[in-house]
């Protein structure tokens, strides 16, 4: 009773109900998004929201897509729900936009709810050989430090906001001065903690303090992913930028820690430098909505456009 006062209760699952399953597992990756085509709304805007997810896992970004006929050169983008366009219709986002303007190129949105640094590097990994873009997009915000060596907070908020509960993600590690990659792990699934609260509080304080070791080096372990990223670019001859997102309201040393770790590596970056209030957000989710992507947009086109004409034009 004590645990329930103070605001443990049994585990519960939460994700709205009228949601699709857009994603699926797998086994490297932890898991992608699931092919087809989906509409559902969110209240309180009844206005239907359409999803493409192609073949390749990558969405729509054109009202015709024929991915394995494609012969234009690529331009790949990576991130998480940000990227995908979560709780926004196909046309409305980054991807599609950048699509719009860029006609010569085929624009390809790998971007996957739930994804950190290291998953879109895996991602990036696995469909450079056949893709060999000219430009790779990777639109970064803070919360991805989590996400990279699942600290516990972020087992948790899987666990509880998947149907199943058996959501996997991999991980790494910074230690002794190196990167460290991992396979999959996942928040347990201890007996009886759906009908008590003290066995889902032990269970959630476990989780926290057997993932605390690896929550201390996140912010290192993500420059290195960002090193790798950059390095597994060049190696295919292809430019490389981040996206950061948003300004983060009150941390804006941790964005300009990136900015200048950036800076100081040669890596090509957009600073977005915008907090999403209310007017940048989908109401009843709290995604960035069309408004923000165009803003986005606004910001990346350039940058795109730069580092394409570089590519063209390589300096002796």
């Amino acid at each position: 009773m004590i645990l329930r006062i103070v605001g443990f209760a049994p585990w519960s699952y939460q994700f709205p109900a009228n949601e699709p399953v857009a994603l699926e597992y797998h086994p490297i990756f932890g898991w992608q998004s699931s092919a087809g085509s989906f509409q559902y709304s969110i209240p309180p805007n009844p206005s239907p929201i359409q999803v493409t997810v192609l073949p390749d896992r990558s969405r729509s970004t054109a009202p015709t897509a024929a991915v394995d006929s494609d012969t234009r050169p690529n331009i790949v983008m990576l991130g998480c729900s940000w990227m995908f366009g979560w709780a926004i219709s196909d046309q409305d986002t980054l991807a599609w936009k950048l699509q719009e303007t860029f006609p010569d190129w085929h624009v390809v949105n790998y971007g996957t709810g739930g994804y950190g640094t290291y998953q879109s590097l895996l991602r990036l990994e696995d469909s450079l050989p056949q893709l060999r873009p000219d430009v790779i997009v990777y639109g970064f915000y803070l919360h991805h430090e989590e996400r990279n060596v699942a600290s516990g907070r972020w087992l948790n908020a899987l666990a509880q906001k998947s149907r199943r509960g058996l959501v996997s993600v991999p991980y790494v590690l910074f230690r002794g001065g190196r990167l460290e990659r991992h396979g999959l792990t996942r928040y347990p699934c201890w007996p009886g903690r759906r009908y008590s609260a003290v066995i889902a509080a032990l269970e959630k304080g476990w989780v926290t303090i057997s993932a605390s070791s690896r929550t201390r080096h996140a912010r290192e372990a993500t420059r290195q992913l960002f090193l790798e990223m950059k390095n597994l670019a060049d190696q295919f001859h292809a430019k490389f930028l981040v996206v950061f997102f948003e300004s983060y309201r009150n941390r804006s040393e941790d964005r300009r820690s990136y900015c200048d770790f950036a800076d100081a590596h040669g890596i090509p970056y957009v600073d977005c430098g915008q907090t999403l209030d209310e007017t940048l957000t989908v109401p009843g989710d709290g995604h960035p909505n069309a408004k923000a992507n165009t803003r986005w947009f606004e910001a990346v086109e350039p940058a795109i456009r730069k580092l394409l004409a570089e590519k063209s034009d390589p300096k002796p």
